[in-house]
């Protein structure tokens, strides 16, 4: 049972659809900003940056670079640089590219001449080890991707669906890149499948420039569905002002811290066990290591005694918090006589209780 990752890609989307006549590297109109934290990551990512690209006119050339965080374009990644020349709508990549722990980054954008257009710029991170597994990894889930206002009152976003992960440590956060015309600005999580809003899932700012913003620890207050009954939820963003103000949000997504992820195989084990006396059933245990199978076990034959009560025990070998279900057990009871027929017998009637 659980077989380790040994390879992931994740990709966070900073870019938009946008347009620009800067010759000079300028930031976006509704700027994204994405923090790096190298410790989120096992193995160490390589990284890459990406985008999607054309110009008005023939000749021309649109450019895009992965620039640290700032009122202006001033610090850019070295090796971020990409470009595209020509009106053909083209998709570039840069070669790998460095970055810095705890480092706010944006996109930047300019033209050679006439309009530089393009339609989306992500960051690309690729983890591999296939000895030991991708232990650790942050992951965003998009909700708004597009500039979204509000002037008054709340406002559905964009939906996501979320369905509980498994196999390891999993923390979520909530985050904007946000600002307000005056006053304060809010963006919240809601759940609108439930119609509640996530606690603590609220971030506000009184910030009239772009800024980014990350709830606390919300993952108490996440919606959950494990086993056989997966029910997904529609997670939606929604946003507010103080006054009669503007709030603008560039960008908002659900983060998934992953860590600890299982990179062993686990064997999944249930035995009969004598509750009266306090011992198991010999030979009654049976196991399996089979990956996300569902898989019907039987024991050799057991012997009972008379009197007794029993119970199902069940257990892992995973020391890594991976889930497994058990969907039934059942005790066998073989009868027969050639001879003279079954006599007697003690049959059950389950009602569900689910």
């Amino acid at each position: 049972m659980t077989t380790k990752i040994t390879g992931t890609e994740t990709q966070v989307e900073i870019g938009a659809n946008t347009t620009s006549t800067a010759t000079s590297y300028t930031n976006l109109t509704d700027k994204k900003i994405w923090r790096y934290d190298s410790s989120k990551y096992s193995p160490a990512p390589t990284t890459y940056f990406e985008a999607v690209l054309s110009n008005d006119t023939a000749g021309q050339t649109s450019y895009v670079a992965l620039y640290t965080d700032g009122a202006a374009c001033s610090s850019q990644v070295t090796g971020s640089e990409i470009s595209v020349t020509g009106t053909t709508w083209s998709w570039v990549r840069s070669n790998s590219i460095s970055l810095s722990s705890g480092t706010d980054y944006t996109v930047c954008i300019k033209t050679s001449a006439n309009t530089a257009k393009m339609t989306n710029a992500k960051i690309i991170m690729d983890q591999s080890d296939a000895t030991n597994g991708v232990r650790d990894v942050e992951l965003y889930q998009s909700q708004v991707n597009a500039i979204m206002t509000d002037a008054e009152g709340f406002n559905p976003g964009i939906h996501a669906s979320q369905i509980t992960f498994e196999g390891g440590t999993f923390n979520y956060f909530y985050e904007s890149t946000m600002k307000t015309s005056a006053g304060t600005g809010y963006a919240r999580l809601y759940n609108s499948t439930a119609g509640t809003a996530i606690t603590s899932g609220e971030i506000t700012t009184s910030s009239t420039s772009y800024t980014r913003i990350r709830s606390g620890n919300i993952t108490a207050s996440m919606p959950s569905a494990t086993g056989s009954f997966l029910i997904a939820q529609d997670l939606d963003t929604q946003a507010k002002n103080s006054a009669t103000n503007t709030t603008s949000l560039a960008n908002s997504w659900i983060i998934v811290q992953v860590s600890n992820l299982s990179n062993t195989s686990n064997t999944v084990y249930a035995d009969l066990y004598n509750l009266t006396d306090g011992t198991s059933v010999t030979g009654s245990e049976v196991s399996t290591a089979a990956v996300q199978t569902i898989t019907y076990l039987r024991s050799s034959p057991i012997t009972l005694t008379t009197g007794k009560e029993y119970v199902v025990r069940t257990k892992t070998s995973s020391a890594d918090s991976v889930p497994y279900y058990t969907y039934n057990a059942k005790i066998i009871m073989d009868q027969s006589d050639a001879t003279n027929g079954v006599r007697d017998v003690e049959r059950f009637h389950i009602y569900p209780d689910l």
